[in-house]
């Protein structure tokens, strides 16, 4: 664990520490990432010769300011750190500390990357020709985890991270634990996939509940980098090219095929839109309905039928008014 109290040394060296088991005892996991985003804004305003606790606005505008080269996402990661920061200084009752009263906006032209049903059947065909053709097992644990991916929904640690003591062979189900937002949930699988998993359940299984169900070539934890590298030989096998203007594809856009495919099938099932958004949210493991309607309005393919549904069951709730 990294000691707070040493690691800063600028003007808010005796601050930040406190600050920081502020926000641990109100429940947010401050861990080493943000931790360091606090010591590169503490060495920020040693270097601009700070010595007392203040935040300036001319300062406070260049360290959110755009930096050549970077993602915007850490632009805004800077731009909360110190909004967070400086409303907890104001609270403690220091003065001269600047809030930009203006909510900057970060616009995003990510487009996941949707696998069609012949690229999925393709990629199935490629899993297996590398199991047929050599003698690693990690071919074989991944087609598992592949599975796991597109017809689960799952995040790439969540599958890695399964233990045999968190499949219930008896109700067909898995238990992940711990996952994003230390959320814990329970997905029930599909006939098919409890199959998948079953056999190679019985292939793996040595009697320890606490061990890892997938593991490497040498009997360890299969590391997250194993599992992209062999991501990447399916997709050359497979033929799949990155589509212009798009991130990937990636593993983790086996989780948007599954959410959109997952919507789709409610969609033709004329399931409510009000039931059923819920129901994948809580499937997906997000912390609420929102984040599961934006993660799909981010496919444009699907937009207009998801923006009529949700105007059908959610567009009367607040009434529009006349001027």
């Amino acid at each position: 664990m990294i000691n707070e109290l040493n690691i800063f040394n600028g003007p808010f060296k005796d601050i930040l520490p406190k600050f920081i088991n502020y926000q641990r005892a109100q429940g947010y996991d401050y861990g080493a990432s943000i931790i360091y985003r606090y010591k590169e804004l503490d060495d920020f305003f040693k270097s601009k010769n700070c010595n007392n606790i203040e935040i300036n606005e001319d300062l406070y505008n260049e360290w959110i300011s755009y930096r050549d080269g970077e993602k915007k996402t850490n632009q805004m990661r800077r731009v909360i750190a110190i909004n967070v920061f400086s409303k907890y200084l104001i609270n403690e009752g220091y003065h001269n500390i600047y809030i930009n009263p203006n909510k900057m906006k970060f616009t995003s032209n990510f487009i996941p990357y949707i696998f069609s049903k012949e690229e999925i059947k393709n990629m199935y065909k490629s899993i297996a020709y590398l199991i047929d053709n050599s003698t690693n097992k990690n071919y074989i644990s991944f087609k598992v985890l592949f599975s796991l991916y597109y017809t689960c929904g799952l995040r790439l640690s969540e599958a890695i991270n399964l233990r045999f003591k968190d499949i219930d062979l008896t109700n067909h189900s898995i238990r992940i634990v711990n996952s994003k937002n230390h959320s814990n949930r329970l997905i029930v699988l599909s006939a098919s996939m409890f199959k998948i998993l079953n056999i190679y359940y019985d292939k793996v299984y040595v009697g320890n509940d606490n061990d890892f169900i997938f593991k490497n070539n040498i009997n360890n934890q299969i590391r997250k980098q194993t599992v992209q590298q062999i991501f990447k030989e399916v997709l050359m096998l497979s033929n799949i090219p990155k589509r212009e203007n798009q991130l990937g594809p990636r593993i983790h856009d086996l989780r948007h095929t599954f959410a959109i495919n997952s919507l789709e099938q409610m969609m033709q099932k004329g399931f409510d839109m009000y039931t059923s958004l819920p129901i994948l949210s809580k499937y997906l493991g997000h912390k609420g309905i929102k984040e599961t309607e934006y993660y799909l309005r981010l496919i444009p393919k699907y937009h207009q039928n998801i923006e009529k549904l949700n105007n059908e069951c959610f567009g009367k709730i607040f009434p529009e008014v006349e001027k």
